[in-house]
């Protein structure tokens, strides 16, 4: 991630602990009022006092698999889902299946927005183009720390990092249609049909953040 006086546009702790609110640490106000779906997990946490626990459907942006109007915030304001800018996605994930999961995303079909998934390994999705990182394979019911980050589109553009060492580069494409607009959601990528429908993700995430940095 680059120096400087960076900062999160998206900061999701997950302390609330109760309720179906999820709180944005980041000072950007994208809280979450009324969105969350899934369990404040208490005992499987990596920090804090909680962790958020997603089952089959849960997710957080009421995206089951499709997110109505209690969305993760705007992020519109830079564009995030443009893959020719800047970004990183930043989160702790245990999972308690590792078959083909959604992590998060807000993609509305196949041809636009950006997902991150697990698929035997990290993988990110670029539109209809995606990257599969090697060396990323993860065991079930084990802390990882993953950090995924685009500096442009082009080759060796997205990079993969487990645990803070780097795995992988791949290519970032350029899809011809951004899709800032659509809801962010975390736990599925908010495609509310074809094959990502039912591929919710299955564990927990804590401390989960997104950055307009590479």
């Amino acid at each position: 991630m680059s120096a400087g006086n960076s900062k999160p546009v998206l900061y999701y702790t997950f302390e609330n602990g109760t309720g179906t609110t999820v709180t944005d640490r980041s000072n950007a106000g994208n809280n979450l009022d009324g969105g969350f779906d899934g369990d404040w997990d208490g005992t499987n946490k990596k920090r804090g006092s909680y962790s958020a626990d997603f089952g089959s459907g849960e997710t957080v942006g009421n995206g089951k698999p499709s997110p109505d109007s209690d969305s993760i915030g705007d992020l519109t304001t830079f564009a995030f889902a443009h893959q020719t800018r800047i970004w990183t996605i930043s989160t702790w994930l245990r999972q308690t299946a590792t078959s083909y999961r959604a992590i998060c995303g807000n993609t509305a079909s196949d041809s636009h927005g950006i997902a991150l998934f697990y698929s035997g390994g990290i993988r990110v999705h670029f539109g209809s183009s995606y990257t599969d990182f090697s060396d990323t394979a993860l065991s079930a019911d084990t802390w990882y720390h993953v950090l995924v980050t685009c500096s442009g589109a082009g080759a060796g553009k997205a990079k993969c990092y487990i645990n803070g060492v780097l795995k992988d580069s791949g290519t970032a494409a350029a899809t011809t249609t951004g899709n800032s607009t659509n809801t962010w959601v975390v736990g599925n990528t908010g495609f509310s049909s074809g094959h990502w429908t039912g591929e919710s993700l299955l564990g927990q995430l804590d401390e989960y953040s997104v950055w307009d940095v590479d």
